[in-house]
């Protein structure tokens, strides 16, 4: 009987991250980023507290807390050097910060962030459309707080542009007419262009 539970000790070897728990090889455990946490798959809570020791080919996964998008790998892999894979590249958390910044009425916002929502470090640019001048900052930048810098500027109609370029329709003279910004006498709104035009009489 002790022959068959030898041989099965063999031909069976244990699950590789048993067999980290009473050996060196592998890699030491690295410590979560701030406002975020490791995920141990295949481990219990009591098993990741008392192992120093992961296997190599094992992975872990970095997670954020809510409000957070995480900057740099997710994963990372043991390798048999007891390194972990990206370790030249740090995982950080990094807080949001309010999407409706990224909408302008009457405008447009310019970003170049790669995420799917703005975090701290992100820069917004905003611009009016033709006929709508620019009240408020130009820019703003999401803190490491989750709040923008400033308030949200708006584009409000430009009154003192009185005669835009000619056209084959007549004149030029406001815009977003959906807004009720149309003014003076003899304009339409055309719903295609949304320009209000002043036909020359």
């Amino acid at each position: 009987m002790e022959a068959w539970i030898l041989l099965l000790a063999v031909l069976i070897p244990p699950s590789p991250v048993l067999a980290s728990w009473n050996g060196t090889i592998g890699c030491r455990k690295i410590r979560p980023p701030p406002d975020g946490g490791i995920r141990y798959p295949g481990l219990t809570q009591e098993q990741i507290h008392s192992i120093e020791i992961l296997p190599v080919a094992y992975e872990i996964e970095f997670v954020c807390r809510v409000n957070r998008e995480l900057d740099g790998p997710r994963v990372r892999k043991c390798l048999d050097n007891g390194m972990w894979t990206d370790m030249d590249k740090h995982s950080r958390c990094l807080r949001n910060c309010s999407r409706l910044a990224l909408k302008l009425e009457n405008g447009y916002v310019v970003t170049r962030e790669r995420f799917r929502v703005p975090v701290e470090g992100t820069v917004v640019e905003y611009h009016c459309n033709p006929g709508f001048i620019l009240v408020g900052s130009s820019s703003r930048i999401c803190t490491k707080y989750g709040k923008w810098n400033t308030s949200k500027p708006i584009c409000k109609v430009d009154r003192t542009v009185s005669r835009l370029p000619h056209s084959e329709y007549g004149v030029f003279t406001a815009l977003s007419p959906q807004h009720g910004e149309c003014f003076g006498e003899g304009e339409v709104c055309d719903a295609v262009q949304d320009w209000c035009r002043r036909f020359s009489l």
